[in-house]
Parts: structure tokens; C-alpha cells; sequence
């Protein structure tokens, strides 16, 4: 997104791939300080990156085949970049579905399954 970027990581102790999502502490305060004062119903002094964490932690916690599991989180207090290490979904990102033509009724049922039971996970 527009905080940070996604890159592939490799960890020569497990010889695994991993997608490591990369977040700018500085850029989630910008924006947060940008967007925060026009969002009705925000409450004044709340933090961006207490948001963040708050996220984190949940995310830590979700075990679901269908929801994509946090590996680790990497945050040095003295550097800008919050680092997230996520498994790599090996059948590439979902939003990269072919749009050159509708989906046969059977892929289609498969995905909208799979994506119900993360969801309600």
C-alpha cells in the first residue's frame, strides 16, 4: 500500500521463502496526522501505531488455512521501517485472478468458499 511495500525474503535456516511486508512508521504518522483530523468519530491523541500493534497482535494470533499466518515481526524502536514476515502464498496473490473472461462456475464456487470461511474465521 501507500505506507509500504512488499518483497519476497528468503531464510537460509529453514531454506524458506517468506513474503515480508515492509511499513514506514513515518508515513503511517503523516497519513494518520493528514487523514486523522477529517475522520468522524476518531478519538483525539489516538496513535496511528498503537493501531498498528493492536493489528499485529491479532494477526499473531489467527490460525486459519485460509487466512495468511504472521511469522514474525521485526521493530527496532531506533529505525523507521516496522518489518512483517508473513508465509508466502504459493498460488500468487488473489487479487490476480484472470479478468479476460468470467470464471467457470466451479473455480469461482472454490474461491468464493475459500474466502467465506477465512472471512468467518
Amino acid at each position: 500500500g501507500s505506507f509500504g511495500i512488499v518483497k519476497l525474503a528468503y531464510n537460509e535456516e529453514d531454506e524458506s521463502h517468506y513474503a515480508m511486508k515492509i511499513l514506514s512508521k513515518k508515513k503511517l504518522m503523516k497519513k494518520a496526522g493528514i487523514f486523522g483530523r477529517m475522520a468522524p468519530g476518531r478519538k483525539s491523541g489516538s496513535d496511528p501505531l498503537a493501531k498498528v500493534y493492536r493489528e499485529i497482535a491479532l494477526l499473531k494470533k489467527l490460525d486459519h488455512p485460509n487466512v495468511v499466518k504472521l511469522v514474525e515481526v521485526l521493530d527496532d524502536p531506533d529505525e523507521d521501517n516496522l518489518y512483517l514476515v508473513f508465509e508466502l502464498v504459493q498460488r500468487g496473490e488473489v487479487l490476480q485472478l484472470p479478468t479476460d473472461k468470467p470464471l467457470d462456475e466451479e473455480t469461482a464456487r472454490i474461491n468464493f468458499r475459500d474466502v467465506v470461511m477465512g472471512v468467518e474465521y
